[in-house]
Order: structure tokens, then C-alpha cells, then sequence
């Protein structure tokens, strides 16, 4: 399978461009952007062609094997000809000013229903309790 049909499956308008595994062992996933996909306006969904700005974000994404995976994404700023916003496009996969993937996102609430962890309860230490007999 190559890395074109690889991105499409996963990272929606963009492209893998490299693969390095950094020195606390985990994946980093160098994106850019795709042949032929226009940003959309991420306020009225409009595809826009006047760019801005570009910068790029670290976002985290679902483990890999054993291998935690970073991504490197390519994000441009557009000035929108249909509602005259200055934004950043959007990606059907993340959202506005996260660091985290959907895909992330949902591991982790699969996760918290399974793991037997009480929400809401905090456990406290009898030496934390305040004495009755304090005024």
C-alpha cells in the first residue's frame, strides 16, 4: 500500500511526506499538504484559494503498535472571500486549536468506560478530615 492511500485513510487532505522515530521512542509523522484539496474556511466551510499564513502543529495521535505517534501537520490561515474571515482551515479530523486527533479523542472515552476508575468520587484520608472537635 503506498503512503498516498495511507494518509487518505487517516489524515484527510494531506500527505505523508516522512517517518522518524525520535529519541523517547516514539513516531513522528511528517504531513503536507495534498495535490488538488482546497483548505475550506473553518468558520463558514467555503473553500478558499487566498492563503495568509502557513505554520505547522504537533498534534498527537492513537498509538501505533507500541510506538506513541506524533503528527506534524501543515496548517494554513485563509482569508475567506465568503464570509471575510481570517481563519484556520478546516480538517474534517481535528479541531480548532486542539492537539489531539478524533481518533485520539475517542480511544481514550472507549477507555474511561472500561478501566475501573470511580468519577466523582474523591477519596480522601481520614488524616484529611477536619477534627469534630476543633472550634
Amino acid at each position: 500500500m503506498s503512503d498516498a492511500m495511507l494518509s487518505q485513510a487517516f489524515w484527510e487532505g494531506l500527505e505523508i511526506e516522512s517517518c522518524a522515530v525520535q529519541a523517547d521512542v516514539s513516531l513522528l509523522v511528517r504531513l503536507r499538504e495534498g495535490v488538488g484539496c482546497d483548505p475550506c474556511c473553518a468558520r463558514c466551510g467555503s473553500t478558499s484559494v487566498l492563503i495568509h499564513e502557513r505554520r505547522r502543529r504537533r498534534v498527537r495521535d492513537r498509538d501505533c503498535l507500541d510506538e506513541r505517534v506524533w503528527l506534524d501537520v501543515p496548517l494554513r490561515r485563509l482569508d475567506c472571500y465568503a464570509c471575510g474571515a481570517r481563519a484556520t482551515e478546516r480538517l474534517s479530523w481535528l479541531d480548532a486549536n486542539e492537539r489531539m486527533t478524533h481518533r485520539l479523542q475517542a480511544w481514550v472515552e472507549a477507555l474511561v468506560q472500561v478501566l475501573p476508575i470511580a468519577h466523582g468520587q474523591a477519596r480522601r484520608s481520614p488524616a484529611a478530615e477536619p477534627s469534630a472537635w476543633c472550634v
